[in-house]
């Protein structure tokens, strides 16, 4: 069974503040900067934010849009734990970001809460574009990944939402051992 977008978006809220709480735990000296050339709290902020704009246009597009540019499903959603194993062999196997992705060297006196509000707000406003969305529609439509191929629009957002955490888990790795 898969989760509606009412399930999703519970999710997606509680990964949003999960992280947004990690941010705040660091003072600014630590969120700006990288360790073993990993990127910092603020850049792992700024990738997740990167990395959901394109979806924005996508959730916007009317739905023979997105169906003339990607095509239609020919196999069922993945469930969130097969689209999860799908992403963790591809990253075992080397895969990293885009470089439409990898977030850029922040500007001097930019505060760690004006990039943890634009990391929540960002994704409260793809929240908002998702819940417009008829539930049975997002087993319907295709968008591209850059590393899963063409995933259904409910796949997208079971990414998002494991993407989000995945990122949050490096934060904890990285910064708070």
């Amino acid at each position: 069974m898969h989760m509606t977008i009412i399930e999703v978006t519970k999710k997606l809220n509680f990964s949003i503040n999960l992280t947004a709480e990690t941010l705040k735990q660091f003072q600014p000296e630590v969120f700006f900067t990288r360790i073993n050339d990993k990127w910092s709290p603020a850049e792992q902020a700024q990738h997740l934010v990167l990395s959901i704009k394109p979806l924005f246009l996508a959730y916007s597009l009317p739905k023979i849009g997105l169906r003339l540019l990607f095509g239609k499903p020919n196999r069922p959603t993945r469930s969130y734990e097969h689209l999860l194993e799908k992403y963790h062999t591809k990253l075992a196997a080397g895969a990293t970001a885009s470089s439409a992705y990898v977030p850029k060297q922040l500007k001097t006196g930019t505060s760690p809460e004006a990039v943890i509000k634009t990391f929540v707000d960002t994704h409260q406003k793809l929240i908002v574009k998702i819940n417009n969305w008829k539930d049975e529609d997002l087993d319907r439509y295709l968008l591209p990944h850059p590393l899963l191929g063409k995933i259904t629009l409910r796949e997208m957002l079971y990414f998002t939402d494991f993407h989000i955490l995945h990122h949050n888990d490096l934060i904890h790795k990285i910064y708070l051992p």
